[in-house]
């Protein structure tokens, strides 16, 4: 489960190329708790992650994210990756 407290750096890769800034880490998370139970707060409540990217720079449609969290030892590992739909008004 992601816990990107314990990683000092990510990165954020839009198909397959490393895109400029870095994703905000360990922001607050309460609400995780009730949806996961068993899963101790450490690991929840500073889980979540924000990117501010200007979409308006690539073309519309369905494009591949994925927020690369790397560890104090330069391990990678590939937290979130999802499915993104831009659909910019021009």
């Amino acid at each position: 489960f992601p816990c990107f407290h314990l990683f000092p750096q990510a990165h954020g890769i839009l198909d397959g190329s490393l895109l400029q800034g870095d994703p905000g880490l360990s922001l607050e998370r309460l609400d995780l708790e009730k949806k996961y139970p068993f899963i101790p707060a450490l690991y929840l409540d500073y889980s979540g992650f924000e990117y501010l990217l200007d979409t308006s720079k690539y073309v519309d449609g369905v494009h591949q994210l994925v927020i690369e969290a790397v560890d104090g030892n330069a391990k990678h590992n590939y937290w979130v990756q999802r499915a993104v739909v831009f659909d910019n008004v021009n």
